[in-house]
């Protein structure tokens, strides 16, 4: 694929020393529970051992400050000195004995991040180390034993909402809410184009969904995207983007964080290959690395941020193929 984009696309991507700066505004809170990440039931952390839960948090140029919110269930059979312990990116940044937490505890963690180095997000484990005075064995068997995280939890977000500096910015926001904006005088061309502009932007987030509104005018409380005829293919202004039919093609997981400029003059992409009948996806182009589970039984888990959009349709099969290392297991001792 070659793209070839306007010259002042390339002049803030190659001339550009350093970043522009959002204006100080007033920060603005908001609630993402773990519910709207894919969530929907009780996180079940195990039945004994070192019991792990491992959550992805993006990091947007917008964020000042985030706080981890667990509300938990914890057994009554296990030795108050068991503990709940939180880490960030394999760092510790909290633990407290169930005998200070109770067994209903609701646990508040800041979370540490660096703005620009931790772009990429943070990997997020919640350890429940469980126990009691009996042997580990018994422990591990027994069905009884085990702490859960209420998908009412989540975390509690304090963004700067001041305008987006670049359209990359824009592209990176924890506001959910975009209107897909098409103007009541608008041509065949622009109207046709609204359902491809709506099903690219549905494949952009890899945290949470969008919750996306097709209107003929501006919503004062969602992120405009409006369709437009004329030239440039794609421009910020203010906190709304203004796109052609053809800049809906720069709407894509790959290409819209470098687009960091206000402007794209005139964008062209070449047409993809297309697409075998069988297509293989990978856990990278998911944005995912390797995974680190630790545990001692059959409960471990990961979520996986698939959408069908990833694969262009609907399939018919899907096969998922696992490539997996463990510590020995007892039955190996």
């Amino acid at each position: 694929m070659r793209i070839r984009l306007a010259t002042a696309l390339l002049s803030a991507l190659l001339f550009v020393q350093t970043a522009p700066v959002r204006a100080a505004a007033p920060a603005t809170t908001l609630y993402v529970p773990f519910s709207e990440v894919g969530f929907q039931r009780e996180i079940v952390l195990g039945r004994g051992g070192a019991r792990t839960f491992t959550v992805f948090f993006p990091v947007f140029p917008e964020l000042r400050s985030a706080t981890l919110v667990l509300p938990m269930k914890i057994s009554p059979i296990v030795d108050p000195k068991s503990s709940i312990a939180v880490s960030v990116q394999g760092v510790p940044v909290y633990t407290q004995s169930v005998r200070t937490l109770g067994l209903r505890p609701k646990i508040e963690v800041a979370i540490p991040f660096r703005p620009k180095l931790d772009a990429g997000g943070l990997q997020i484990t919640i350890s429940a180390h469980l126990f009691t005075l009996r042997e580990r064995c018994e422990d591990d068997s027994d069905p009884n034993f085990w702490a859960t995280i209420d998908p009412s939890g989540g975390w509690r977000i304090v963004t700067d909402p001041g305008p987006p500096t670049d359209l990359a910015d824009w592209f990176q926001s924890y506001d959910r809410h975009i209107a897909v904006v098409v103007p009541p005088n608008a041509s065949d061309g622009l109207r046709y184009a609204a359902p491809r502009l709506a099903y690219a932007l549905q494949k952009i987030p890899r945290w949470r969904s969008l919750a996306l509104t097709m209107t003929d005018r501006d919503q004062p409380r969602a992120r405009n995207m409006l369709l437009v005829g004329g030239p440039p293919d794609m421009r910020l202004q203010g906190n709304t983007v203004a796109v052609t039919p053809g800049g809906v093609a720069l709407i894509r997981p790959t290409l819209v964080r470098s687009l960091q400029t206000k402007t794209v003059a005139d964008a062209t992409i070449d047409p993809p290959t297309p697409n075998p009948a069988t297509k293989e996806l990978t856990l990278s182009k998911l944005g995912m690395g390797d995974v680190t589970q630790s545990g001692t039984s059959e409960d471990i888990s990961f979520a996986i941020p698939f959408q069908v959009a990833d694969v262009r349709g609907l399939p018919e099969d899907l096969v998922f193929n696992l490539g997996l290392n463990h510590s020995i297991t007892s039955n190996e001792r």
